[in-house]
């Protein structure tokens, strides 16, 4: 589902884990915008682990997709002095 600029959802495929939904929302804030990555398996193996696990894993894992994404946004991706 794409619903510029607003969502867009994504299935993600991670073989042999499975896969897994990918949710982009996008809305305005005060000086920009907020982005929030929800995810979460929809089959194969990664679905028979305890969904608070799973949400601790990824928890992890997207927060550092939207801190890249907030580089490549604020023109920030060359800067060599990042983490």
């Amino acid at each position: 589902m794409w619903d510029p600029p607003r969502r867009m959802v994504m299935t993600a495929r991670g073989w042999p884990i499975g896969e897994a939904r990918v949710t982009l929302d996008v809305r305005d804030s005060e000086g920009g915008c907020l982005a929030r990555i929800r995810e979460d398996a929809i089959s194969g193996p990664a679905t028979l682990v305890p969904e608070f696990l799973r949400d601790a894993m990824l928890r992890v894992r997207n927060a550092e997709t939207l801190h890249r994404l907030a580089y490549l946004a604020e023109g920030r991706a060359g800067d060599s002095q990042l983490p």
